[in-house]
């Protein structure tokens, strides 16, 4: 995330703030765990998804495709890679699709790698069987980690972060890893945040000058 960016987003805090004369805590990360309803609400408006029942180039998805550096998701907001080479969309018409990644060892786990575009405020992955969502700032600091083990498909890990997230991984621990949908909030533009933080103050003055003529006494004027 740029400089501008990062101060824009400080800037709402403090609007909000000295605006409204309060000041409002975030409380760090927000975990969901088979709680995709409550991930939406809390991740807020402009979720989007790569569900992979179509490739990169917006065609039908096919069986054995490989996703390689120069035909990925990049476009969609998401660059999947995976500790070894062999990166496909996995899956048929019938039972739906998914991003895999198979070890070329049956004795090593595997994972698979997203990285964000633009950083998010909220991540999530639908997925099966037993697997490690890890998210991660741009600086590769660890922002959160949960594990699920349960079998067979249409699980959820989700992480909502006061923290943009610069990247995350899908680990399993068997020789391979599928994630079956992705989903992310991307951190707003400079300008969508400018727009934000005037929104925001005009709404907290308008609500300021409606209590104060609620609770104004009434009388001779001293004007």
């Amino acid at each position: 995330m740029s400089r501008l960016t990062s101060l824009l987003v400080g800037v709402i805090g403090m609007v909000a703030f000295f605006a409204c004369g309060t000041g409002v805590a975030r409380g760090g990360v927000q975990t969901f765990v088979e709680d995709f309803e409550g991930f939406v609400e809390a991740a807020g408006p402009g979720l989007l998804e790569i569900d992979f029942e179509t490739l990169p180039d917006g065609s039908p998805s096919e069986g054995g495709t490989p996703i390689t550096k120069d035909f990925n998701y990049t476009e969609q907001g998401v660059f999947f890679w995976p500790p070894v080479p062999d990166l496909f969309v996995g899956g048929n018409e019938v039972n739906g699709f998914s991003l895999r990644a198979d070890s070329e060892s049956h004795f090593e786990t595997t994972w698979i790698t997203a990285d964000l575009v633009d950083p998010a405020f909220a991540v999530g992955t639908f997925f099966g069987g037993d697997t490690t969502l890890s998210a991660f700032d741009e600086n590769g600091n660890l922002i959160a980690i949960e594990t699920f083990f349960g079998g067979g498909p249409g699980h959820f890990i989700g992480f909502v972060s006061d923290t943009p997230i610069a990247f995350t991984k899908n680990e399993s621990f068997l020789p391979s890893e599928s994630v079956s949908s992705y989903v992310f909030v991307p951190v707003p533009e400079p300008g969508s945040i400018v727009l934000l933080v005037l929104a925001s103050a005009a709404l907290c003055c308008r609500r300021r000058g409606a209590n104060r003529g609620q609770t104004g006494q009434t009388g001779d004027s001293h004007l």
